[in-house]
C-alpha cells in the first residue's frame, strides 16, 4: 500500500492521574514531518512511543491510500523507531556494531566500510562503542536512517551531541526520505534547519 496520509487518533497518556495528552487526532500528508515540541516530562517519548504500540497507552496509527482505503500501521514493517536510548552493544565494535545493525534492519547490501564512511566513523572503526564520545555514538545510533527502508520514522531527539558537520548529514538523510514520500514525527528540543518540504509543529506543553 502506497500511503497518502498518516492518520492517528484518539492517542492519551497519563501519569499519576495527571494527562500528559488526551485525545489527540492528527493527521499528516506523505513527505511532511512533524515537529513534537514541549518541555521535559511533558510526554514526548511516551507519544513516541505510543504510536510504536510499545506501551499499553491508547491510540490508533493507520494509513489511508489515494483511494482512501484504510489500513492499520504494521510497527515491524511501517516503522523506523530510533529512542532516545541508544540501541548500541557498548561491548562491539563500531564495525560490529554496524553489522549488527544492518541484520536488525534486513540490509546487508551496502559494505560495513562504506556505512562507517559516510557516518564519519572510519578511524574508529575497530573502537567498542563505549570508548567513543557522545557525538560519535549518536553518529553511530544514527547509522538505521542509511539501513531502514521503512515509510514512518519516529525520531526521539535524533540530533542531540551532534556537531554541525554531523547535523547537516543527518538532515539530508531526514530531506531524502521526505521527498521519497516519507512520513517523520520528530522529538526535538532545538529549533530546526530549514527543510524543503512541510514541517507542522505539535506542542504538548499546551495540548494537555
Amino acid at each position: 500500500m502506497k500511503a497518502h496520509f498518516l492518520h492517528l487518533t484518539g492517542f492519551s497518556a497519563s501519569i499519576n492521574d495527571q494527562d500528559l495528552f488526551s485525545d489527540l487526532h492528527l493527521s499528516l500528508s506523505a513527505g511532511s514531518l512533524l515537529h513534537v515540541l514541549g518541555p521535559n516530562g511533558c510526554g514526548k517519548s511516551t507519544f513516541l512511543a505510543s504510536i510504536t504500540g510499545l506501551s499499553l497507552h491508547p491510540g490508533q496509527a493507520y494509513w489511508e491510500d489515494e483511494q482512501s482505503q484504510k489500513n492499520k500501521i504494521n510497527p515491524s514493517q511501517d516503522i523506523f523507531y530510533l529512542s532516545h536510548r541508544r540501541c548500541l552493544k557498548p561491548e562491539l565494535t563500531v564495525a560490529e556494531n554496524i553489522e549488527h545493525l544492518a541484520c536488525l534492519h534486513g540490509n546487508t547490501d551496502r559494505s560495513m566500510a562504506s556505512i562507517a564512511e559516510e557516518l564519519g566513523l572510519t578511524q574508529q572503526r575497530s573502537q567498542f562503542a563505549k570508548d567513543l564520545s557522545q557525538g560519535q555514538q549518536q553518529r553511530l545510533a544514527l547509522a538505521p536512517l542509511i539501513l531502514a527502508h521503512k515509510p514512518l520514522w519516529l525520531l526521539d531527539e535524533p540530533s542531540v551531541a551532534l556537531d554541525h558537520k554531523a547535523k547537516l548529514w543527518f538532515y539530508h538523510r531526514l530531506q531524502t526520505h521526505l521527498h521519497q514520500q516519507g512520513f517523520v514525527i520528530m522529538a526535538c528540543h532545538e529549533a530546526l534547519l530549514a527543510l524543503e518540504t512541510p514541517v507542522h509543529t505539535l506542542n504538548l506543553g499546551e495540548s494537555a
